[in-house]
């Protein structure tokens, strides 16, 4: 038997929608560099299961993403590339209750890859 917690959990679930957007040449063709981003939607939510209670704000914090393939400069290093990921590109400072608790929303988040496809 599900547990009223899981149900809560489900529906603010349903209410999560995420819209991506593929990288894209941001230069030149042969130059090497693309970008990319994506919005991560979380609809209003309730907060527990008491009714009345607070509710979640929507937000959507958008994610960014700029790779540059190393084999347009050194030729020998076909399937490498070098990426940086921006989570929460703007900063959105939110905040997200659930059962009784207070959660802050990831901060903006820097991530540099090195890729080698093999």
């Amino acid at each position: 038997m599900a547990s009223q917690r899981d149900g809560a959990r489900r529906r603010a679930h349903r209410n999560r929608r995420a819209r991506y957007f593929h990288p894209r040449p941001a230069a030149p063709l042969g130059s090497g560099t693309s970008r990319g981003g994506g919005i991560r939607c979380a609809g209003t939510s309730p907060a527990n299961e008491v009714p009345g209670s607070f509710r979640n704000a929507t937000v959507a914090p958008f994610d960014a993403v700029a790779p540059y393939d190393l084999a347009k400069v050194v030729p020998r290093l076909t399937g490498m590339r070098l990426q940086v990921n921006v989570n929460n590109a703007f900063g959105r400072r939110y905040f997200n209750r659930q059962a009784g608790a207070c959660y802050r929303g990831r901060p903006r988040q820097f991530i540099a890859s090195l890729i080698d496809r093999w």
